[in-house]
């Protein structure tokens, strides 16, 4: 659990947890309101009594700072939320529901752990904004410095399905997130669509699920 606040500590000091009878759902925006993050932790990685669904907003800090790598044991008393029976402020935060963009992605390409640091590595040496361009044979990341061709041939990926996508986006929160994330799993799926919003989905091998969803770079900005 430690390692998704340490992802989301990166994009909001605030954040919201929906305590649901199966786990826990969080969806943020960054302040800047150009990225999300909507991630579910199942219920196997907590310790938590359920009685009812319930909304808490904490200091992400905080809670990143009480979590430790083992299974925390967590309750919500008065205004306090315990983590291994240290209490942490619950803050008083706007709980209304956060919408996911509605977008139909047409490319969609499928990056294998083995190959993702190698692909991690070359987008941090991006600046500014980063081209995605999707074939039906070629995936391409690009901007006016570097460029990144993969054939649909290559082990990095298990597919490319495409309909001719070009997009761009801000290499600084591509670069963000893919540093933050420290989590077991074996693939990255992209789904973009042209001057859609990009998404990273993840999921781990004990029931992690990540979506991270960025929106698009406008020419001019």
């Amino acid at each position: 659990m430690k390692k998704i606040i340490k992802i989301l500590k990166n994009f909001n000091t605030e954040i919201r947890l929906k305590f649901k009878k199966d786990g826990i759902y969080i969806k943020e925006m960054d302040a800047a309101n150009v990225s999300m993050l909507d991630i579910f932790i199942p219920n196997t990685l907590y310790n938590y009594k359920y009685e009812k669904d319930i909304d808490v907003g904490v200091n992400t800090n905080m809670l990143y700072k009480e979590l430790n790598n083992s299974i925390p044991f967590i309750n919500i008393i008065d205004d306090f939320l315990l983590i291994n029976n240290v209490k942490i402020p619950i803050i008083d935060i706007d709980i209304s529901e956060l919408k996911r963009p509605e977008v139909i992605f047409k490319s969609h390409v499928t990056l294998y752990l083995a190959d993702l640091n190698k692909f991690k590595s070359e987008i941090l040496k991006f600046d500014e904004s980063v081209k995605f361009i999707c074939s039906e044979i070629t995936f391409s990341i690009e901007n006016t410095n570097r460029k990144i061709l993969i054939h649909k041939n290559s082990c990095l990926f298990k597919s490319i399905l495409s309909d001719g996508d070009i997009c761009r986006y801000s290499s600084d929160y591509v670069s963000l997130f893919l540093n933050s994330l420290s989590l077991s799993y074996d693939k990255v799926k992209l789904h973009f669509s042209s001057d859609s919003p990009l998404m990273f989905e993840i999921k781990t091998i004990d029931g992690i699920k990540i979506d991270f969803i960025l929106a698009p770079r406008i020419m001019g900005e």
